[in-house]
């Protein structure tokens, strides 16, 4: 389901030519991810479907550095597909190649602050409710 959210991220990004934020295709009563949807086995899905009822159900945290939610700051794309006999590991070198950037991950300030990804503000409970020394 990782490709499949990544695949219908950008194709909702290049039908619609959008260049600045995937936020201006939603207006207050209808968002991007609810409204854009494509069949999985012949039933409709929306990305926040995909999200929230299917990869964030696999509790794992790991997860968000593998969705790229089109966005400068999102996790890269990975050049290779996601396979089940090999998902912890390719999980776990996404988490890294992202944390590693500082553009998208974690930095360390001069002055002793350490700043994460925006992302795990957003889904601070599936990071331990934001407890980064756990």
């Amino acid at each position: 389901m990782i490709e499949y959210w990544n695949v219908l991220t950008i194709d909702l990004i290049t039908r619609t030519e959008e260049q600045e934020s995937i936020r201006n295709l939603g207006n207050i009563f209808n968002s991007p991810w609810d409204t854009h949807t494509r069949d999985i086995a012949g039933k409709a899905h929306s990305l926040n479907h995909i999200e929230h009822d299917t990869i964030r159900s696999m509790n794992e945290p790991r997860i968000h550095f593998a969705v790229n939610c089109a966005a400068n700051s999102c996790p890269d794309l990975r050049t290779e597909a996601d396979r089940s006999d090999k998902l912890d590991a390719q999980l776990e070198d996404q988490t890294v190649l992202t944390l590693d950037n500082s553009s998208k991950g974690y930095s360390r300030a001069d002055d002793g602050i350490v700043r994460v990804t925006k992302m795990m503000d957003w889904y601070e409970e599936d990071f331990d409710n934001g407890d980064l020394n756990k």
